[in-house]
């Protein structure tokens, strides 16, 4: 009985082990939200990976002199 409560224990720590890991490497559609002066502008990024939404959210943090931030979500 203790070697089959170990054993499940040790499968369910490994399949949320697996399956937290590999959560944040899926792609799929995401927000990108900006703010520039106050003004937010959302678009959608589809069938990305969250460190290539990342990249292509924030690839320019700069327009004409004027700084702005963007934040990304997943849908």
């Amino acid at each position: 009985m203790k070697k089959l409560l170990n054993l499940s224990l040790g499968l369910g720590l490994l399949l949320g082990i697996t399956t937290f890991g590999t959560s944040c490497n899926k792609k799929g559609d995401w927000n990108c939200k900006c703010t520039v002066n106050g003004n937010e502008e959302t678009y959608t990024i589809h069938d990305k990976k969250r460190k290539d939404a990342e990249a292509e959210c924030n690839k320019n943090g700069s327009v004409l002199g004027v700084d702005y931030s963007c934040k990304i979500k997943y849908l």
